[in-house]
């Protein structure tokens, strides 16, 4: 009888915890007691908010960007490179190639 008694509080506990989220989703509070997302607010604070949010992540894509543009420009330097020594392989064995004959 004992275990029955804290398996039936368990369940309890479990559905009451499952009616709250559902009565919180559904009034479309997301956050119960807070104050709400910047977006949500009204006024002066939400405009200097999306001002602020989206003037960070112009400049985090400015940053990748420039991290794009640097990876580019090493992997270019790279294939350059790799070029010239094809190059002076290719010179060695065509002068190879010349010799025998």
């Amino acid at each position: 009888m004992r275990c029955l008694s804290s398996k039936i509080k368990v369940l309890r506990a479990n559905y009451k915890n499952i009616f709250k989220n559902a009565i919180r989703l559904h009034s479309g509070c997301r956050d119960p007691g807070g104050a709400g997302s910047i977006r949500e607010a009204g006024g002066a604070f939400r405009d200097m908010g999306i001002a602020k949010e989206s003037q960070y992540f112009y400049k985090k894509e400015k940053e990748l960007l420039k991290k794009i543009k640097e990876s580019m420009k090493d992997q270019k330097e790279f294939h350059e490179e790799q070029i010239a020594l094809h190059k002076s392989a290719i010179e060695k064995i065509e002068s190879k190639q010349r010799s025998m004959d």
